[in-house]
């Protein structure tokens, strides 16, 4: 998140949720919002949009990376417990070959 935050700017987060706060207040107070630039009001939104897209973006990119990350651990256990198996049966294999008994 502080990746996206500098990406955008703290400057400019901050800018914007002053400008929305302001906004916010202006309603609250029924004061005229015909004041209000809808171009201004766009251009604030679509960076929020950019900025939550960039957050979610983020957040798929975490998640696949650890899903892979715990896929690849799983698999690791699975071969080692594979592997103790194989030479647990192959060393009672041996052993009553040989004559030795539990």
């Amino acid at each position: 998140m502080l990746d996206v935050l500098i990406s955008i700017g703290i400057m400019g987060y901050i800018n914007i949720n002053y400008y929305f706060t302001k906004v916010a207040k202006t309603t609250i107070n029924s004061k005229d919002m015909s004041l209000v630039s809808l171009k201004s009001l766009e251009s604030r939104i679509t960076k929020i949009d950019n900025i939550l897209q960039k957050l979610i973006n983020y957040e798929v990119e975490v998640a696949e990376y650890e899903r892979r990350s715990f896929v690849s651990h799983y698999n690791s256990i699975i071969m080692k417990k594979r592997n103790l198996d194989e030479f647990s049966k192959n060393s009672n294999w041996l052993n009553n070959c040989i004559g030795f008994s539990h």
